[in-house]
């Protein structure tokens, strides 16, 4: 088990302050945290957890967690509040692991299984989510992380937000297939809208505005133009990129990657028409100038070399973060590209910083080396093959 993980296990304190898990739960997920004869009567539960000081959460995923704003970030269960320079872990006492287990929070056959993934839109407000081989239990927080409440029908598979009102979620049915949820209130209530997908696999969305979006997408062949269409689309498997444009409800393909030259794909665009894709577990970069009808590989700053995430500024200024957590930069639109080291991502990390506004990997990059994870000697070291 990771150190990281292991901090969640570490002495603390928490306090049910209700739970009605025999009652019939509310369907619907709200983003008001209920009172208590609220929860009593909905079937949720509100959990209060106390957190103490952390070092940086050094052994976990760079990509995993979120960062609302240049001060604030989560990832797993630490938070910062001051852009990396300090952390705080959530804490759980040894005597409530068994309700955490049977809640969803943890698992106790195995808590390797465990992961948690976060997505906060303000520093007040976000979710969270405990991956598990069956089901991903869901909570909520409106107060920053100090008090939870549970979605106890509401297994959470991917979210992204256009803004702070405006977002979509992925919901798991308890049949195992997907169903669209979207907000036009920063989570007061969602809505569910389009088919359900059965066969159909989401890993990278990404939102321009409200309505109009793009996702990279694993789907049978049969179904590909429109799966949003649902019926039986069983069959051999494309992946590619699909659009959306009413913000999640519907998807149609736009590209398909008959060379499979991406894989688990991290998508990005500036404007309706220009985008970029990250190659993920396979080499490559690509660009499109047609809103994702057709792509163009660009140049690696090293051959084979695997993209995790890609971020331009506008049509010239862009970064890429390679699975060595490497960060690289352009001044010319992806023709030509420069190493950023560690002492200067630190030197200018403020500007860079201001610089991602939509590229909250970036910024949990910047913070993580700011946060004293490692020293620049260590973190050059780690680069090397």
């Amino acid at each position: 088990m990771k150190d990281g993980r292991r901090l969640c296990l570490s002495a603390g304190a928490i306090t049910i302050l209700a739970a009605a898990t025999a009652r019939a739960p509310d369907p619907r997920p709200s983003g008001l945290a209920p009172s208590r004869a609220a929860a009593e009567t909905t079937g949720t539960i509100v959990l209060t957890l106390r957190s103490e000081a952390s070092t940086a959460p050094c052994d976990t995923f760079w990509e995993r967690g979120s960062a609302p704003d240049a001060r604030h970030a989560w990832v797993d269960l630490h938070s910062t509040s001051d852009g990396g320079r300090t952390w705080r872990v959530v804490t759980f006492s040894r005597d409530v692991d068994a309700a955490m287990h049977l809640h969803g929070v943890l698992d106790p056959s195995d808590d390797s299984l465990a992961a948690i993934h976060s997505w906060f839109i303000t520093a007040m407000r976000g979710w969270l989510v405990v991956l598990r081989r069956e089901e991903t239990p869901a909570w909520q927080t409106d107060d920053g992380a100090k008090t939870w409440r549970s979605l106890p029908d509401w297994h959470l598979s991917k979210m992204r937000f256009a803004d702070t009102r405006h977002g979509m979620a992925l919901v798991r049915t308890r049949k195992g297939a997907l169903e669209t949820m979207l907000t036009a209130d920063a989570g007061d209530t969602w809505s569910r809208c389009g088919a359900t997908y059965r066969h159909s696999y989401f890993d990278s969305l990404f939102l321009l505005d409200a309505r109009r979006g793009w996702a990279w997408v694993s789907a049978p062949t049969r179904c590909w133009k429109a799966p949003s269409a649902g019926g039986d689309c069983a069959g051999p498997t494309r992946h590619g990129v699909m659009q959306t444009e009413d913000g999640g409800c519907h998807w149609h393909g736009e590209w398909n990657d008959r060379r499979s030259i991406a894989e688990r794909g991290e998508l990005y665009f500036l404007d309706e028409r220009d985008g970029w894709l990250a190659g993920g577990h396979k080499p490559g970069l690509y660009h499109t100038t047609d809103g994702g009808l057709s792509w163009k590989p660009l140049p690696l700053p090293a051959n084979k070399m695997m993209v995790k995430s890609v971020y331009f500024r506008d049509a010239d200024r862009g970064w890429l973060i390679t699975n060595r957590e490497e960060l690289f930069e352009t001044n010319d639109a992806g023709r030509s590209w420069r190493g950023l080291a560690m002492t200067e991502v630190a030197e200018r990390l403020d500007q860079l910083m201001s610089s991602w506004d939509r590229w909250p990997v970036g910024r949990l990059y910047g913070m993580l080396s700011r946060g004293g994870c490692f020293t620049h000697e260590q973190l050059e070291r780690r680069r090397q093959p």
